[in-house]
């Protein structure tokens, strides 16, 4: 479901529009939210948290190259400061 929402299709300024786009969606943010909550409250990433953002990381690599890291580290921190406003 997570996935859905994003362009894997194109470019990295796509995918970056498809994320930023996605945070307009409850059903993303709410995917998100539960992403968050995984990896804050278990003492280790929950295994759903862990390979969520293990895939997501390889994913933009495969597509985008190894650049696409700080790209997806930028999107999920501004995710994060998103849900908090």
């Amino acid at each position: 479901m997570f996935m859905e929402y994003l362009d894997f299709e194109h470019d990295m300024e796509a995918f970056r529009d498809s994320w930023l786009k996605a945070m307009e969606k409850s059903e993303f943010v709410a995917i998100l939210r539960l992403l968050f909550h995984h990896i804050v409250t278990a003492e280790r990433a929950h295994d759903f948290a862990h390979k969520g953002v293990n895939r997501l990381y390889k994913l933009t690599e495969e597509k985008f190259g190894q650049e696409s890291q700080k790209e997806v580290e930028w999107l999920l921190g501004h995710s994060l400061v998103s849900m908090v406003n």
